[in-house]
């Protein structure tokens, strides 16, 4: 059964100029949950998604100025 539930993040963004994507993914294997964890990730964001990864959720995005 899948429930819903209400979440919140504090985005920052730090360079102007730049598009940031901020989006949930959802996926059960355990090395993209590690990468997907890593302070590296947050900070300077991923390429690609690791396999079996799905978004769940529309992607937003911020360009700051």
């Amino acid at each position: 059964m899948i429930t819903k539930a209400h979440w919140s993040v504090r985005g920052i963004y730090g360079t102007p100029g730049y598009n940031y994507e901020t989006f949930v993914v959802a996926t059960s294997n355990k090395r993209a949950i590690s990468l997907l964890r890593r302070r590296r990730s947050s900070l300077y964001g991923i390429k690609t998604l690791p396999s079996d990864t799905k978004i769940i959720r529309p992607i937003i995005v911020v360009k700051r100025r």
